[in-house]
């Protein structure tokens, strides 16, 4: 058995090939590898049933303290969702350095495709839908520091007849989930 010392404290030992570190903190200068998780956001959850209009409002609102000046956020947003016949909804991702977050703020995410009667991001046709699903976005940050908080919007609106987001059979099942990622670049 190998150990390495600084100063007196053990640092780190070896024992039949394998080294384990002792005593150790990671200081903010470290720098890790790209791709590198830094942090993760525990899941925020909002159980919620909210009836959408033809304007896109900002429902739900999630945050994260950066760790890194030279990072991105992985974005896992799921919801529930339910419209009658001929009816669908778009959906958009905003970021702002304050609460609340506007459509005025930093866009992440728009998937708000729309033709002549509004937006389609997710249709039913001629049919009713109920839908669990989950977006992922990425959020390529400049321009922040160590220390910044950053504040996420999602924003819904209805191309038509009734719909519903979160949306279930009742308020108690409908739910947002969102988990922020914070990546080295």
């Amino acid at each position: 058995m190998a150990e390495i010392q600084l100063s007196g404290t053990s640092f780190a030992s070896e024992s039949g090939g394998t080294i384990t570190v002792n005593n150790g903190t990671i200081s903010s200068g470290v720098v890790f590898p790209a791709g590198t998780v830094i942090q993760v956001a525990r899941p925020t959850v909002s159980v919620e049933q909210n009836a959408l209009t033809t304007s896109y409002v900002n429902y739900y609102e999630v945050s994260i303290t950066l760790k890194s000046s030279n990072s991105d956020v992985f974005i896992l947003h799921t919801f529930n969702a339910s419209d009658n016949a001929a009816s669908g909804f778009g959906q958009k991702i905003y970021r702002s350095s304050s609460s609340p977050v506007t459509t005025s703020d930093t866009v992440v995410f728009n998937y708000g495709a729309s033709d002549s009667t509004g937006p389609l991001g997710w249709y039913s046709g001629s049919g009713q839908i109920w839908l669990t699903t989950t977006t992922q976005a990425v959020d390529s940050i400049t321009g922040q520091s160590s220390g910044d908080t950053l504040y996420y919007g999602f924003f819904y609106a209805k191309r038509g007849g009734t719909v519903y987001v979160p949306g279930s059979n009742s308020p108690t099942n409908g739910f947002f989930s969102t988990v922020l990622f914070e990546i080295q670049k």
